[in-house]
């Protein structure tokens, strides 16, 4: 088995470049941390620990670097003079105004090694305060040799023709197994027929009522579970799927079309009655006809589930209705109190 040993670059084989990095609105910890693993070469595939490979960082604008919080009044720089009583204390603020290139080189300074290997790193940080700096020849060199070759190679691709793509080849059938051939016809035994479509108006026609509507389109859906009854389908739920209607509303109607057919039989005894409101709107109608219905199918003797599929409603929605006090009609409160005036001037 052969050995894999650890690469360790030369010093001739490391290859520096140079970078210019613009601290103007930077916060100063996030900007220290980027500019720290730049200088020690964390960012290559080349870095070694023990050996300086990082690049050159060339930091401008630093005086207009930014700091959170209190910092600006409450940070203090210490340094001492090595003699007695000789301790110096200066605020980040006042750093600022006097030496602004100091702040980013002390936060750097303290995220590199504190021995010569970081002393050796700190040495290729170049900060300057303002947006100039006398190092655009070397940043203009780019990477150096490496660097240069690289750029060649990208253009040498550029001009090169694109390759002709080969024709892709046609994927070969795989002939199908025994448990997908197995799959594909329990799929088919278990497909359902397709039910009858019976059309059912999904809306009202020109000239047409809505108690008009509502009967043919309950007899419509009588007409469809008497389709489906006839090709074995007694599943509720399995009906409901098919019609597109709730498993409830299969249900009631079942209990009252059984033995009718296709629902001939059913029919609404009364005459839409007058809206409350001089022009009212498609919906207000609509509740206002149901309400009022349902209340008077269940004076007529008639269960919830009946009045459900008349009205072509669910069972539940039945049930809502009938918890509703039917709206009041002032045509007719108009009349009731006319006739009872005349009964009143005979009397």
């Amino acid at each position: 088995m052969a050995r894999v040993r650890t690469f360790s670059p030369k010093k001739s084989e490391i290859e520096r470049g140079w970078r210019v990095i613009d601290a103007e609105g930077e916060t100063l910890g996030r900007l220290a941390t980027r500019i720290a693993a730049i200088l020690r070469g964390k960012d290559k595939p080349t870095y070694t620990m023990h050996m300086s490979v990082g690049d050159n960082v060339i930091v401008i604008n630093a005086e207009k670097v930014r700091v959170t919080g209190q910092k600006e009044d409450q940070k203090t720089y210490y340094r001492h003079t090595q003699y007695p009583g000789g301790l110096r204390a200066v605020t980040l603020s006042t750093l600022r105004e006097k030496h602004p290139e100091r702040i980013i080189q002390n936060a750097v300074k303290g995220m590199l090694p504190h021995n010569r290997l970081g002393r050796q790193n700190l040495r290729r940080l170049h900060v300057y305060a303002g947006p100039e700096h006398p190092h655009e020849a070397q940043v203009r060199a780019g990477l150096g040799p490496a660097g240069r070759r690289k750029q060649a190679e990208l253009e040498a691709q550029a001009a090169a023709p694109e390759p002709v793509a080969a024709p892709e080849e046609a994927a070969p059938v795989v002939p199908p197994t025994r448990r997908r051939r197995r799959a594909a016809a329990q799929a088919v035994e278990e497909t359902p027929p397709e039910a009858t479509v019976v059309e059912t108006a999904a809306d009202t026609t020109d000239g047409e009522s809505y108690r008009d509507f509502a009967v043919r389109r309950q007899r419509g859906y009588a007409a469809q579970l008497a389709q489906i009854d006839k090709d074995g389908v007694v599943d509720r739920n399995d009906a409901a799927k098919r019609m597109g209607v709730s498993a409830n509303y299969v249900w009631s109607l079942r209990e009252i079309v059984s033995g009718s057919e296709a629902g001939s039989e059913l029919d609404i005894p009364f005459e839409l009655p007058e809206p409350d409101s001089p022009e009212p709107t498609e919906k207000d109608a609509l509740n206002a006809w149901r309400i009022e219905y349902a209340h008077k199918l269940s004076n007529a003797g008639l269960p919830r589930k009946q009045i459900a599929v008349v009205l072509a409603i669910s069972y539940d929605a039945a049930g809502k209705l009938l918890k509703t006090d039917p709206p009041e009609n002032p045509r007719r409160e108009q009349a009731a109190s006319e006739t009872a005036d005349e009964s009143d001037e005979q009397g």
